[in-house]
């Protein structure tokens, strides 16, 4: 006798009824092919963190007959810190990359952690361009004679190029001790074109600007026709930056779409920015993590060069401080 199919929102229904009863949900993942997926998805999470440790376990799971959690990861953190030698790390990060590609895992966020940025122009995760909208590099560059820190912003820069369906870019690499002075490009004729129409949010960690903005600012070198979410974090020293380069970017690239602005600062002030040729911005979010509040003396100054007029109100978020008492200004709102 031939049972009669459940609607599958039906299904799907009694299955989130059980969503935090694992025995219910591992019952409901064997009763047919079709409840599995919705029963895994709340038994498993869908994202998987990395490291020198477990790395082996998960591409001999991903190698075995029987492994069905493929078609369910969709992120992944690849954290490798403290691996004794550039060779094993390089043999680590290739297995990953050929157990994603040998399954065919559809992952539409990675996270790369102490990842040398001398690996990512050999990375084999390019194949996951199709799929992937999120993308974060986080990491450390080092001094070294044989190399610019203006070269290894370029190779990284030349990594991000490969996945053009991004809608979210983290670069968060640091300079430990070192200042990077500005060095106008020498060269520009084969300047990455750094072109992500998809691209929603961008967030700058605490790297050296100073090496990473000119190859922002060439003409024509960056396409970001989307974006609407910038921060920028600059924790250890302002003197990685130039703020005519910041002022630069902001004009040229963010201004005409852009509608969240985040500053985080530490140990140093607000530089002076005009924010006058914004024409969508709607929240400005500024964070001073110190003991010094002398910044606030220049909010009123910079929040006063956005235009408001004939807009909706423009949010402003600043650090908690019970002392800092909100100036009254027409057009804006600050955020308690």
């Amino acid at each position: 006798m031939t049972l009669p199919f459940f609607p599958l929102e039906l299904c799907e229904a009694v299955i989130d009824h059980c969503h935090d009863i694992r025995p219910s949900l591992s019952a409901c993942s064997l009763v047919s092919r079709s409840w599995l997926p919705r029963s895994r998805s709340h038994l498993f999470a869908s994202g998987i963190t990395l490291t020198a440790n477990n790395i082996r376990t998960f591409c001999s799971l991903m190698d075995s007959q029987y492994c069905t959690m493929a078609p369910f990861i969709r992120s992944s953190v690849i954290f490798l810190i403290r691996v004794s030698s550039f060779l094993q790390l390089e043999s680590l990060l290739k297995t990953v990359e050929q157990a994603f590609i040998s399954n065919r895992l559809r992952i539409s966020s990675i996270t790369l952690v102490c990842i040398p940025h001398q690996l990512l122009h050999t990375s084999q995760l390019v194949a996951l361009a199709s799929t992937l909208t999120s993308l974060s590099l986080i990491g450390t560059l080092w001094y070294d004679e044989k190399e610019s820190f203006s070269l290894k912003a370029r190779r990284i820069l030349d990594f991000v190029i490969s996945f053009p369906s991004l809608e979210t870019l983290e670069i968060g690499y640091e300079t430990p001790g070192r200042i990077v002075p500005y060095t106008p490009l020498v060269s520009v004729s084969d300047c990455p074109r750094l072109s992500l129409p998809r691209l929603k949010r961008l967030q700058l960690g605490d790297i050296p600007y100073n090496a990473f903005l000119p190859w922002f600012l060439v003409p024509g070198a960056v396409d970001f026709p989307n974006l609407r979410f910038l921060s920028f974090f600059m924790g250890h020293t302002t003197l990685n930056v130039e703020p005519h380069l910041i002022q630069e970017l902001l004009d040229r690239i963010c201004a005409p779409t852009v509608e969240t602005l985040s500053f985080w600062y530490l140990w140093e002030s607000l530089p002076d920015l005009d924010l006058g040729a914004f024409k969508e911005l709607r929240s400005l979010e500024l964070y001073a993590c110190s003991g010094d509040k002398s910044y606030y003396t220049k909010l009123p100054e910079l929040i006063s060069t956005v235009p408001t007029l004939g807009r909706v109100p423009l949010t402003v978020s600043v650090s908690e401080d019970s002392a800092f008492e909100p100036p009254a200004i027409d057009g804006v709102q600050w955020n308690p």
